[in-house]
C-alpha cells in the first residue's frame, strides 16, 4: 500500500458533522453532501462515520453501512476459479457457502480524502483498514466476506477507476442512465492494522 503507515492514520467515529465543517474534498456535490446531508444520515442510522485523523488533522472521510451482494452463478465461478480475490471460508462451510444467493456486506457509503491530500495512498489506506476491521469479528457480527460501493461513474470525477485500483469488480453492467456503477471487493487479511478505535 502506497501511504503504508507514514500518516499514522485513526478513525474517529462521529455524531456530529459539525466537526467536518472546514473538510473539503475539493468536489462540490460530496462536500455539500458533507456539510449538509451527512448529519441525517447519521441522526437516522443510515450509516457510521468516521473522520480519518492524521495526528488531530482530519485528512478524510469515510462513512460505512449495511448492505447484501447478491453473486449470480457467473460470479461465483470467477471467484471459485481465482480470477478475482477469493473469499477465506472455512472448508466445512463451502458447500453451504456457495449455494447461498446473497451474503451480507459492509457498504462504504461515502469515501472523502481532503483536498490538499488526494493522491498520498490515503484513500486506499481507508479501504485497506475498512476491509481489516470488517474481518475482526468484534466489529462484524454478520460474518461479512465483502466490501460494496456503488462508486460514481460520472465525467472526470468518477471513483470507479480508484475502487478498480483496490481491487473492486463490478457487480454489473455500467448503465448510461445511472450515475454510479455498483462494485465490490473480497475482504482479504492485511499484516498490518493502526488504531481504529471508537473510544
Amino acid at each position: 500500500m502506497q501511504s503504508g503507515n507514514k500518516y499514522r492514520l485513526r478513525f474517529e467515529r462521529i455524531e456530529d458533522a459539525a466537526v467536518l465543517s472546514e473538510f473539503n474534498c475539493g468536489l462540490d456535490v460530496m462536500d455539500r453532501f458533507i456539510h449538509s446531508g451527512l448529519q441525517w444520515c447519521i441522526d437516522y442510522h443510515y450509516c457510521v462515520v468516521y473522520a480519518v485523523k492524521d495526528s488531530e488533522d482530519i485528512v478524510g472521510v469515510v462513512a460505512l453501512g449495511c448492505d447484501k451482494l447478491e453473486l449470480d452463478t457467473s460470479d461465483k465461478e470467477e471467484l471459485q476459479m481465482g480470477f478475482f480475490p477469493k473469499p477465506e471460508i472455512d472448508f466445512n462451510y463451502q458447500d453451504t457457502f456457495w449455494a447461498k444467493s446473497s451474503y451480507p456486506a459492509i457498504e462504504i457509503s461515502y469515501l472523502a480524502v481532503r483536498e490538499d491530500k488526494r493522491h498520498l495512498g490515503i484513500g486506499e489506506y481507508i479501504v485497506e483498514a475498512v476491509g481489516q476491521r470488517a474481518l475482526d469479528s468484534r466489529f462484524n457480527l454478520a460474518g461479512c466476506q465483502f466490501l460494496t460501493v456503488e462508486a460514481y461513474n460520472k465525467g472526470t470525477n468518477s471513483a470507479v477507476s480508484f475502487y478498480s485500483h483496490c481491487d473492486f469488480i463490478a457487480a454489473e453492467e455500467p448503465n448510461p442512465n445511472k450515475e454510479t456503477l455498483r462494485m465490490y471487493k473480497t475482504i482479504l487479511p492485511l499484516a498490518q492494522f493502526e488504531d481504529v478505535d471508537d473510544e
